[in-house]
């Protein structure tokens, strides 16, 4: 007997294996349309420089945690200077930035504002900036100012860069100065 019969026992053989691998590599994986977890980047110590309408912003973020275009962020300062020479400065606990719309979101700031010779004080419990109206700060939940010679508070506000500010259903205290 020659060793072709075998020989094409063999092949059969060794083609029925690799038939059966392929089978079940085939039925390794059930396929879902659930995405890959998300990328998560975390980043310590971040500091932002912006010049924006003629302001130059700095902020500094002590932690931002960024997942899928939201990011995180805890220990936010910032401060704007003019062109007038006019300061602008917040401070947040918490906040996050929205990439999509290019927002920021902040919680319970505050921080002081001075030009020419005055100086004030302000406090908000949530703030917004971006969107739309990327020159405007937002306080949705009110606004309090105060300074030498008045105080105001509202129950909406907000901040243009002329240094203006329209609150809604406010009220404004002069103290009398002389």
């Amino acid at each position: 007997m020659s060793g072709r019969p075998w020989g094409i026992i063999v092949s059969l053989l060794a083609a029925g294996g690799l038939l059966w691998v392929f089978i079940g590599d085939l039925n390794l994986d059930d396929f879902t349309d659930d995405d890959p977890p998300p990328m998560v980047v975390e980043m310590d110590h971040v500091t932002l420089r912006r010049g924006l309408s003629g302001d130059l912003w700095l902020f500094e973020v002590d932690s931002v945690r960024r997942t899928l275009g939201v990011s995180d962020l805890e220990g936010i300062e910032g401060r704007r200077k003019g062109p007038d020479g006019s300061v602008w400065t917040l401070r947040s606990p918490t906040g996050e930035y929205l990439e999509e719309g290019d927002r920021l979101h902040l919680q319970d700031g505050n921080g002081t504002f001075e030009e020419r010779e005055e100086s004030f004080l302000w406090r908000a419990s949530r703030i917004s900036w971006g969107g739309a109206s990327s020159d405007v700060w937002m306080f949705p939940d009110g606004l309090e100012v105060s300074g030498d010679r008045y105080s105001l508070s509202g129950r909406r506000g907000e901040a243009h860069p002329s240094g203006r500010v329209f609150l809604e259903e406010g009220v404004m205290e002069w103290w009398n100065v002389e």
